[in-house]
């Protein structure tokens, strides 16, 4: 894997500070803690090996409101095509008449 520009640390940094700002926090996902497995010799009995592997949430998600500009470039796209499609039409409704 390629390693990181200093734009795109700097870039990083910005957004962990805006989301800091907004109150939102990500909680890394630790690895596994493997404990050794012992013997069943002693008075407890054998330990199993304990494994924690739970993937956690951002606490607030405001996803929906950071992809308002989506649905407007939708929007736009879509007008924009059907206008040319129009246009297309009546022009070619007036060269090829009858």
């Amino acid at each position: 894997m390629p390693k990181k520009t200093k734009k795109q640390k700097l870039l990083a940094e910005i957004h962990r500070q805006k989301m800091a700002e907004k109150g939102l926090s990500y909680n890394f996902v630790k690895p596994p803690s493997e404990e050794p497995i012992q013997d069943g010799k002693t008075e407890a009995g054998p330990k199993i090996t304990k494994k924690e592997n739970i993937a956690v949430k951002p606490q607030n998600t405001a996803l929906a409101s950071e992809y308002n500009y989506l649905k407007r470039d939708l929007t736009k796209i879509f007008l924009f095509t059907f206008f040319a499609l129009f246009s297309q039409g009546v022009v070619y409704y007036l060269v090829y008449r009858p």
